[in-house]
């Protein structure tokens, strides 16, 4: 019927949801979804659940640095500062600044001129 559709389309957009937020916090990989049931939700659910308990296991939450870490940039062009323009740049995390991290997750950045 329209309203199980509809239910289950709203069940699979927060697992979708959810699985996004377990790749990111818990570094795991995407929950598979084999089928689109409620039962198959389901066990995506229990999956997930699994999926966080291992990921604790294996990998701790990362901890806090309690110093800013220093990355400069340099030849930006000033045009691209101002006016709400915006300048894309990546952060290679293979530099010497992260050397002695296994793995980098940034919280902030603070542009200095």
């Amino acid at each position: 019927t329209f309203v199980e559709r509809q239910m289950l389309m709203i069940m699979a957009s927060t697992i979708v949801i959810q699985d996004r937020a377990l790749q990111y916090e818990y570094l795991r990989p995407p929950t598979p979804i084999t089928s689109f049931s409620f039962m198959n939700l389901q066990m995506a659910i229990v999956s997930q659940s699994l999926s966080i308990n291992l990921g604790l296991a294996v990998q701790p939450q990362p901890k806090l640095q309690p110093n800013p870490i220093i990355y400069e940039i340099h030849g930006v062009p000033p045009n691209s500062l101002i006016n709400n323009n915006i300048y894309r740049f990546s952060i290679p995390l293979n530099k010497r600044e992260f050397a002695s991290y296994n793995y980098v997750r940034i919280a902030n950045v603070k542009a200095e001129i």
